[in-house]
């Protein structure tokens, strides 16, 4: 939900900030919200994906990204947080 508010928040900051846009396959998120909410419908669903990851692309454009899947953070934490960190380092001057 940060990538709704991110250029607020953006602003309000002395130093630009790097990203790490963390997704999950659009299926899992609709499967996720009908299993949670009675009565959610997966289309609703599929259609959250899409709006909050488009404003996550759109809100952080021009700004240092680093992608990851939630699949590989699920899979391996230790693992894909060094790569994180790695790349936020070698891509974004992240210290």
């Amino acid at each position: 939900r940060m990538c709704i508010a991110l250029r607020t928040w953006v602003e309000l900051l002395d130093v630009e900030p790097a990203i790490v846009f963390t997704y999950r396959h659009p299926l899992e998120v609709a499967m996720s919200l009908q299993k949670r909410n009675r009565g959610f419908h997966a289309e609703r669903g599929l259609r959250l994906w899409i709006v909050y990851n488009m404003r996550a692309i759109e809100n952080s454009a021009g700004l240092c990204r680093v992608l990851s899947n939630n699949d590989d953070v699920m899979a391996n934490p230790t693992k894909e947080v060094q790569r994180i960190s790695d790349e936020l380092t070698k891509k974004c001057g992240v210290p």
